[in-house]
């Protein structure tokens, strides 16, 4: 996993594979943000379906309109 995340300039999830990468990738903020910043992230909550109808059927009547 470390070879990949090394070569992709990507984050791993794997605790293990940390280790074997690249300082500059372990250090760099914008792929391993500090502390501060992962307390301030969040998961959006699911929309109501009550929501999403409504959004599918605006969309629907927006790409009509659009003919």
């Amino acid at each position: 996993m470390a070879r990949i995340s090394n070569a992709k300039r990507y984050a791993t999830a794997n605790r293990d594979a940390s280790a074997y990468l690249d300082a500059k990738l372990r250090g760099n903020p914008a792929i391993y943000p500090g502390e501060a910043v992962r307390k301030t992230l969040f998961t959006p909550m699911a929309e109501p379906p009550a929501l999403t109808r409504l959004q599918g059927r605006l969309w629907t009547k927006f790409k009509a309109a659009l003919r």
